[in-house]
């Protein structure tokens, strides 16, 4: 299981912001980023590679009307997302055996030149999930945003996804 963990975080580093798109200034009141599940998307491994995992990309869509979604320095992980997986009936939180392990599913959202501080930004966040099945064949995410100013999105609970057989 500790290689699963290994794999999932050399394939959560590869997280890219996409159409990250400019607006116009709009000021709003809405100190947090706006955040939503848009879907998830299964790719399943290539028969003909013995080493290939199956991957997950949990897709979410965000709104800042201050444009400071991103970080600067690296220090902080702005994009916490955990993993549940449902056994008998009840979602049961992932916890990983190496707590050097317990932020295996947290990323950074770089900030985007592209987009100046007051100035509206919005987009969608691709996190895909390398060898994430555990034990359960159900799961589902809980996820939040944070912007640099540490305000936090609301939390957001992922539809249960489950994984062909």
């Amino acid at each position: 299981m500790t290689t699963r963990l290994i794999q999932i975080t050399k394939v959560t580093a590869l997280l890219s912001i996409i159409g990250l798109l400019s607006c116009e200034t709009d000021k709003c009141d809405l100190a947090a980023p706006s955040f939503e599940f848009y879907q998830f998307e299964y790719i399943p491994a290539d028969p003909n590679n013995q080493f290939a995992a199956d991957t997950l990309v949990l897709w979410t869509k965000f709104e800042d009307c201050q444009g400071d979604i991103g970080i600067e320095n690296g220090e902080i992980k702005n994009l916490r997302t955990y993993l549940f997986e449902k056994f008998n009936g009840e979602w049961v939180k992932f916890v990983p055996i190496d707590s050097v392990d317990s932020n295996l599913l947290f990323s950074q959202i770089p900030t985007s030149d592209k987009v100046r501080d007051g100035q509206k930004a919005e987009g969608f966040i691709e996190q895909p999930f390398g060898s994430i099945r555990q034990t359960s064949d159900t799961i589902r995410f809980e996820t939040q945003l944070i912007d640099r100013k540490g305000n936090k999105s609301e939390v957001v609970t992922t539809p249960e996804f489950v994984f062909p057989n």
